[in-house]
């Protein structure tokens, strides 16, 4: 028992090193695959945001215990709308003026976001780690 205790003190200890050396990690390059979901909100200094929602799918290519690439694919729909008072902070493209007078603009996109990002992790302790992306 006092060994075991023993054992597990030493482990809390490890460095960096220790830490990924104790780790199963297979020899070669890995895969792994998972969806991902991203809340967020954009502020626009002449309109009205709304909170949105991407999703997609992400992969990370594995080449060590530490570094990996991470791509995949995220959509996100924007929305906002732009009221008459603001919409000279704004320049709207293609507006026919024989028409009448703007009294709203609705701006609206679907957005096909590519990442591709290295990452680096680095093990602080056997439970934790710290994840540098570029």
């Amino acid at each position: 028992m006092l060994e075991k205790r023993m054992a597990d003190q030493a482990t809390n200890k490890l460095s960096t090193k220790g830490i990924i050396k104790n780790e199963k990690y297979r020899k070669g390059v890995g895969f792994r695959l998972g969806p991902t979901a991203d809340i967020s909100r954009g502020f626009y200094r002449a309109g009205d945001d709304e909170i949105e929602i991407s999703y997609g799918l992400l992969g990370d290519i594995i080449f060590s215990p530490s570094l990996s690439l991470e791509t995949g694919f995220k959509f996100t729909h924007r929305f906002y709308t732009v009221p008459e008072n603001n919409l000279n902070k704004i320049s709207l493209p293609f507006v026919n003026q024989t028409i009448g007078d703007i009294k709203l603009a609705e701006i609206d996109s679907w957005i096909l976001e590519v990442p591709v990002n290295m990452k680096y992790r680095l093990p602080v302790s056997p439970k934790a780690s710290v994840l540098f992306r570029i």
